[in-house]
């Protein structure tokens, strides 16, 4: 059975450079995750058009060497595959997201996002919700 998220893929994300430019033709989840003020659009708007200048710190690092582990443990106990692939939504091939996991278990898709902390959460962060809710958005996912 071919689910219909699977034709909306952008890129496989094997080419990272394919990928930040498709990405910076649209709004992503992580742009999203983003919009906590209101110069957060205009903020976004200048990073699509001029770049960002942020190539990482410690904790991405930390993030980037925890993820891989992560997403196995992940796959292993819940069945959700590893994913750098960049969708778009049925309705507007602006909106893209990255997820770091996708399934269909039991007929749904079904994401994964990975988080990594040095401290545990009170709750989930306001900008992880709103990026799995536009995740969900685009992929069409029900969890």
């Amino acid at each position: 059975m071919t689910h219909a998220y699977l034709s909306r893929m952008v890129t496989d994300g094997s080419d990272e450079a394919a990928w930040l430019r498709a990405r910076s033709r649209g709004i992503t989840a992580t742009d999203v995750a983003k919009l906590n003020s209101v110069n957060a659009i205009p903020n976004a708007a200048r990073e699509k058009l001029r770049g960002s200048s942020f190539t990482g710190n410690v904790f991405t690092e930390h993030g980037k060497t925890r993820e891989p582990v992560i997403a196995a443990w992940v796959q292993e106990n819940y069945g959700i595959l590893p994913s750098s692939a960049l969708f778009h939504a049925a309705d507007d091939q602006r909106h893209l997201a990255t997820p770091d996991g996708v399934a269909v278990l039991e007929g749904a898709v079904t994401l994964a996002e990975i988080k990594t902390s040095g401290k545990p959460f009170e709750g989930v962060p306001a900008g992880y919700l709103r990026q799995v809710y536009w995740q969900q958005y685009v992929l069409g996912a029900e969890r």
